[in-house]
């Protein structure tokens, strides 16, 4: 058990040391702005139609979950750029650590640590910090 905490952990800074890179890509990106936007909102006490209906996201739950998420840390360490981007990568490593020290428990710690590190220099995880993945799947209405 030990062993498999100390290797989700390993993975985990890992991923977090491959993604800081992407914090530094200055100015905000078109989806971060949404998100952001509906997290200074919900903060101030304004709860509208915009959480569902801002910039063609009608019918999508990614939007409001995103924004709910980024009112604790934009409570926290104020509103920003960087702060978003921190809130992903913590995300994307706290998943790291969760898979690496699932499979460690159920499977060895080895094949927890091979699990980990897999998912730490996976370029679709990486790159959803640069990348239009990070907004999740989007439905027709």
């Amino acid at each position: 058990m030990k062993v498999s905490i100390l290797f989700a952990l390993l993975a985990a800074t890992l991923f977090v040391v491959l993604a800081r890179p992407f914090i530094d890509k200055g100015g905000v990106w078109s989806d971060e702005a949404i998100h952001g936007q509906l997290a200074v909102e919900l903060l101030a006490g304004e709860q509208s139609e915009a959480l569902h209906m801002r910039w063609g996201m009608k019918d999508t739950y990614q939007g409001a979950i995103k924004s709910f998420i980024l009112c604790i840390p934009f409570r926290l360490f104020g509103i920003s750029a960087d702060t978003m981007r921190w809130t992903t990568v913590a995300l994307g490593a706290v998943t790291v650590f969760a898979a690496a020290l699932l499979a460690g428990n159920l499977y060895g710690p080895i094949l927890g640590l091979y699990l980990g590190l897999l998912l730490a220099v996976d370029p679709a995880l990486i790159g959803a910090m640069a990348s239009r993945l990070q907004q999740g799947p989007r439905t027709r209405p």
